[in-house]
């Protein structure tokens, strides 16, 4: 009895995850008016990924610096003439591109191992995996 429960607990589970468009996220987000360029946005993200690395390396609770990182990632925005609001639109709208968004996560990730391959060799090593505190306790 209990199998047969589990069996229909899991069918109605996987049932409930089919969309009745065949799948078709596409549809659901309109392309944005403020739409980013492809290569724009790769630039931006892997900006973003550097900022936000930034960091994580130098401290330990990111949530007490979740409003800092959002700044400075709203200033590196505006030195490209992007809006918060554009950069978020241009995300949800190309997430639901799933080969175009895998091509752009690839691109961020050459992007950024191409940056690290130009740091000088000390830097790219030095206190990685080592946690600064910083700050009043």
């Amino acid at each position: 009895m209990i199998k047969w429960l589990l069996i229909c607990f899991s069918v109605f589970t996987l049932a409930s995850c089919l969309r009745l468009d065949g799948g078709n996220v596409e549809a659901d987000i309109p392309k944005p008016d403020n739409l980013l360029s492809k290569g724009l946005l790769v630039e931006a993200m892997t900006e973003v990924s550097v900022i936000e690395a930034a960091y994580s390396m130098r401290h330990v609770q990111l949530i007490r610096y979740a409003d800092v990182i959002s700044k400075d990632i709203e200033k590196y925005l505006a030195t490209k003439n992007i809006t918060k609001e554009a950069y978020e639109a241009s995300i949800r709208y190309y997430t639901t591109q799933s080969n175009t968004w895998t091509e752009m996560q690839k691109d961020v990730a050459k992007k950024l191992e191409d940056k690290i391959k130009d740091l000088p060799e000390e830097a790219a090593h030095d206190k990685v995996g080592e946690v600064v505190v910083e700050g009043e306790f």
